[in-house]
């Protein structure tokens, strides 16, 4: 891993996938010697509101539910989306829809996962 900070931010991961419908990405960093678990969920509901939510069901995983995404491209320049060891967890991402095709929406996402602290590191 040749990239180790960005503006000052603990870089931990990036990548980009095509995902369809509602979808679960799994993504395993280590940080601080440890692993840490972020699953990126796409879902669908009823409601025509859109939101990025997340929570973390044990202290090595955080679960990040993208809901409704629209059909427009959607970004964060770097939402906190919980705790890894003592420093936040940051996720930048932008999603964009691709063609219609008769399997659902494909979405293209691309993500970078960060720690930060207060503090330089």
């Amino acid at each position: 891993m040749p990239i180790w900070k960005v503006d000052g931010r603990r870089y931990l991961d990036s990548g980009t996938i095509i995902v369809t419908g509602d979808a679960a990405i799994e993504i395993r960093v280590e940080f601080g010697g440890k692993p840490h678990e972020v699953a990126l969920k796409f879902r669908t509901t009823d409601s025509r509101e859109t939101s990025v939510k997340f929570g973390s069901p044990k202290p090595d995983r955080t679960v990040v539910h993208f809901v409704n995404v629209p059909e427009h491209p959607y970004a964060s320049g770097g939402a906190h989306i919980g705790k890894i060891g003592d420093r936040e967890l940051i996720l930048a991402f932008y999603v964009r829809p691709l063609p219609i095709t008769p399997d659902g929406t494909p979405r293209f996402l691309a993500y970078t996962l960060y720690a930060y602290a207060l503090e330089p590191l």
